[in-house]
């Protein structure tokens, strides 16, 4: 749910958000090309390999969408993670995707929201 609510608060909120990190959510929202156009923001989905919620086509699907619509897209999949791996409470916690994903979160931020 996390993922999906930051692309859509990005959408609703276009003037008020200048930077998504979204982790292992909104591959679902791949097809809906109204609410994805609204997204102003640079936005960056970090994804589980190997997540039992969301499958690697729903992620390539919301890549293809994001590039045809010129938005400022990157995408990480974590070979080996699962749904869940940043979260240290959860038997799904990968701590070298965790590590990296940190990592990449904070350069995001850092550089887009100077």
């Amino acid at each position: 749910m996390g993922g999906t609510v930051a692309l859509r608060s990005a959408a609703h909120h276009p003037s008020e958000i200048a930077a998504v990190v979204a982790f292992y959510g909104g591959a679902s929202l791949a097809g809906d090309l109204d609410l994805l156009g609204r997204i102003r923001a640079p936005v960056l989905a970090l994804w589980g390999e190997q997540d039992d919620l969301v499958t690697l086509d729903q992620v390539q699907r919301l890549e293809e969408s994001m590039r045809r619509l010129g938005k400022t897209y990157e995408a990480r999949v974590y070979p080996g993670a699962g749904h869940g791996f940043f979260c240290d409470e959860r038997g799904s916690y990968h701590p070298s995707s965790a590590q990296d994903a940190w990592v990449l979160l904070k350069g995001w931020f850092s550089n887009y929201l100077r």
